[in-house]
């Protein structure tokens, strides 16, 4: 949801328009990473007696429950990593530039206004 929600932000006229271009398709490709990031975040670890990592989730509904299983092997999780840090760190660098830009120009705005 936070992806969607910077996504409008950067597509709405105002200071972050002008750097839509260069983030949200960084932002897209995250999108594959969404079934990863629930399992890293809420599910459990299960060791499976060989060199893997399975993953367990189970949620709640109305209908019950119901669980997600997620095996990845050391060299898949080497993988996913490496694919991952090359959207993660230029996406990281292009919003700490835009950051440190914004922060500059409020500066200035507020030098010029006396403040």
């Amino acid at each position: 949801q936070k992806r969607e929600h910077l996504v409008k932000l950067m597509s709405g006229t105002g200071p972050l328009r002008p750097h839509a271009v260069e983030i949200v398709p960084l932002l897209g490709q995250l999108a594959e990473f969404d079934a990863f990031r629930n399992l890293m975040a809420h599910g459990i670890v299960q060791p499976n007696g060989e060199p893997s990592y399975v993953f367990r989730m189970i949620c709640s509904s109305s209908d019950g429950p119901s669980g997600f299983t997620f095996a990845l092997t050391p060299s898949e999780a080497q993988k996913l990593s490496t694919k991952l840090a090359k959207i993660a760190v230029p996406l990281a660098s292009k919003l700490e530039a835009i950051a440190e830009s914004m922060d500059k120009l409020s500066k200035d705005r507020a030098k010029k206004n006396g403040r």
